[in-house]
C-alpha cells in the first residue's frame, strides 16, 4: 500500500510547496511562479484536510484522483474538499514565468460561525471528481482573478477586526461564480448530457433486471456515479 500524506494545515502546504510561512494561518493564495525551480512533490498519496480552488494548477504532471487520471490543462478549475485523497503520478512543479495558475487554499475554521460555513454542503462541485473540471471561458477567468487578487490583497495586509469578514465576503464570491459557471457548463454541454441520461437509465433497467436488486437492495446515488465513471456529486447536478 503507498504511502498517504497528510496535509492538515496551511502551513504544511506551503512547507510541501517549498514556500515561506503563509501571512495567514488559514488562508493562502499561491500563484505557479511563488514556487521555486527546483521544488518536486514525492509520488506519494495525499490526504488534504484544506478546500482548494486551483485555476490550472501548481503542478505539471498528471494526477490520480479515485480511478481517473488527469492532466491539468489552461483554463481549468478544480475544487477538492477536506478529507479527499489525490495520489501523485509525475511530481514535477510548474514555475514557469508565462504560468498564470493559481490556487487557494483556505482550512475549515476560517469559516467557523460565519453563514457560509452552513452553506458550504450546496457547493457540491467540492465533491467532483478531478477530471469533472470546469473549464472558464477568458471573462470568467478574469473574473475570478480580481476576486482571488482580493483575497490575497487582504491576507498581506496587517489583520483587523474587518479582515475576516472581507476575506468571507470576496470566497463566497468566488464559491458562487464557481456555482454559476458549473451551471453554464452543464447546459452548453447538453449532447454530452443526453449520452449520460442514456447511459444512466440503460444502466437502471440492467441493474433492475439482474439480480443485484435482490442481493445489494437499491442502488445509490455513488453506485450509479460510479457505473457512469463520474462522482455521485456530478451526477446528480448533471
Amino acid at each position: 500500500m503507498s504511502e498517504i500524506v497528510g496535509i492538515a494545515s496551511v502551513t504544511a502546504m506551503h512547507r510541501l510547496l517549498g514556500l515561506q510561512p503563509p501571512k495567514h494561518p488559514l488562508v493562502s493564495v499561491v500563484r505557479s511562479t511563488d514556487i521555486p525551480a527546483e521544488a518536486t512533490l514525492a509520488a506519494v498519496t495525499y490526504r488534504m484536510e484544506l478546500y482548494t480552488v486551483a485555476l490550472k494548477s501548481t503542478a505539471a504532471g498528471t494526477f490520480r484522483y479515485g480511478r481517473a487520471a488527469y492532466d491539468f490543462q489552461e483554463g481549468t478549475l478544480v475544487c477538492t474538499g477536506p478529507g479527499q485523497v489525490i495520489a501523485v503520478e509525475e511530481g514535477h512543479l510548474n514555475a514557469g514565468r508565462g504560468d498564470a495558475g493559481w490556487t487557494l487554499f483556505f482550512h475549515p475554521d476560517l469559516l467557523r460561525r460565519s453563514g457560509l460555513a452552513a452553506e458550504m454542503n450546496a457547493y457540491t462541485f467540492f465533491g467532483y471528481a478531478v477530471n469533472e473540471a470546469l473549464h472558464l471561458s477568458e471573462r470568467e477567468r478574469s473574473t475570478l482573478a480580481e476576486l482571488v487578487a482580493n483575497i490575497e490583497r487582504e491576507v498581506g495586509q496587517n489583520l483587523d477586526r474587518h479582515s475576516r469578514d472581507i476575506l468571507l465576503v470576496n470566497l463566497e464570491s468566488v464559491l458562487k461564480y464557481a456555482s454559476r459557471y458549473y451551471d453554464r457548463q452543464f447546459y452548453t454541454r447538453t449532447a454530452a448530457t443526453g449520452g449520460h441520461v442514456e447511459r444512466f437509465e440503460r444502466y437502471l433497467r440492467e441493474y433492475f433486471d439482474s439480480a443485484a436488486l435482490r442481493e445489494r437492495g437499491l442502488p445509490s446515488v455513488e453506485d450509479c456515479g460510479r457505473a457512469l465513471h463520474m462522482s455521485g456529486h456530478y451526477l446528480s447536478d448533471l
